[in-house]
């Protein structure tokens, strides 16, 4: 699978994910239950604010991962003073699930992208070939406009597709 195709393969793990730990709460007593779907309502919408405004990026990720540690908190309390059962497991489980998640998409998402030195080669290329093309049309007496106008729209789009496929965002 392609970058591209794994990152939205963890978008919809992470929902299952968090979903599956939303419904999973039902096993606890309240004040737990309340307060951790408060929390997995709020990391929802931090997780949201991170894929709407690349800016907040980073403060909604520190804010998830404080959220992450605050469900956990809260779960080992449950287990410590009130119940150790399987049905508890479960509800463990499912955070785990959250985290690892949150875990990978971090590392898809924000740390795996094209390396600069393979970017800083291909703007090196597009601009050899822009100079090569110009250098053959002065030498040329007949110059072929439309050509050279399909090779710098070509080289343009391959550029703009081979960068935006690295991002994180999905806009055209």
């Amino acid at each position: 699978m392609d970058l591209y195709g794994e990152r939205r393969a963890l978008v919809l793990d992470e929902a299952n994910a968090i979903h599956n730990s939303y419904l999973r709460t039902g096993y606890l007593v309240d004040p737990y239950r309340t307060q951790s779907r408060d929390l997995l309502s709020e990391y929802l919408d931090w997780r949201l604010t991170a894929v709407e405004d690349p800016a907040n990026v980073e403060e909604a990720k520190t804010r998830s991962e404080e959220i992450q540690g605050e469900l956990w908190a809260i779960a080992d309390r449950y287990v410590l003073e009130v119940d150790n059962s399987d049905t508890v497991s479960a509800y463990v489980d499912s955070l785990y699930q959250v985290v690892d998640v949150h875990a990978r998409r971090v590392v898809k998402g924000l740390q795996v992208n094209i390396p600069p030195m393979i970017l800083l080669g291909l703007y090196g290329i597009t601009i050899l070939t822009m100079f090569l093309a110009g250098m053959q049309a002065g030498y040329v007496p007949e110059r072929s406009v439309v050509g050279l106008i399909m090779m710098v729209l070509a080289l343009s789009v391959v550029l703009y597709l081979v960068v935006d496929l690295s991002r994180r965002r999905r806009d055209f």
